[in-house]
């Protein structure tokens, strides 16, 4: 960046404005009296040509067919999919709940039910009222189904 100015030295506030028609203004502006000056800096396309301006519209596309061309015969390329490659289904889910401990699941669940309490509609208390079976029952898979759908609800809920 640009270093203060010594003490004693008068200070200046410099803006930049650029604006859609490719014109730049700088404006810098004495603090003490407010004096301003402005320059305005104008690049030497000419935009009021409709030839320059499709030729500049062909040289674009002429562009963008060769890269999409490049980007689609790329060996690399896969699809989303294929770049997670699962041996089989019990990869999905979250893999660390099957070990833990019941009291473990039921304080991840309660915790889990106060993230969402306030933050979800009406349509999606089903969430809540899963955590409320499984914390009743305390039936292992019922908590673990309770975790993974109460998660992907949170992970939804801040993406959203």
């Amino acid at each position: 960046g640009i270093p203060p100015a010594p003490a004693g030295m008068e200070g200046i506030n410099v803006s930049f404005f650029y604006n859609i028609n490719g014109i730049l203004e700088v404006t810098a502006e004495l603090e003490s009296t407010g004096k301003k000056v402005i320059v305005n800096m104008q690049d030497e396309l000419q935009r009021d040509s409709v030839e320059i301006f499709r030729a500049s519209v062909k040289k674009i596309e002429t562009l963008l067919e060769t890269k999409t061309a490049e980007h689609l015969s790329s060996h690399t390329q896969m699809s989303f999919i294929d770049a997670f490659d699962f041996e089989d289904e019990k990869d999905f889910g979250y893999p660390d709940l099957e070990n833990q401990d019941l009291e473990v699941l039921k304080q991840e669940l309660e915790q889990l039910r106060t993230d969402l309490s306030g933050r979800i509609n009406v349509d999606e208390n089903q969430i809540l009222e899963l955590i409320e079976a499984a914390i009743t029952t305390q039936e292992r898979s019922a908590m673990i189904e309770a975790i993974e759908e109460a998660t992907d609800l949170l992970i939804k809920l801040d993406l959203g």
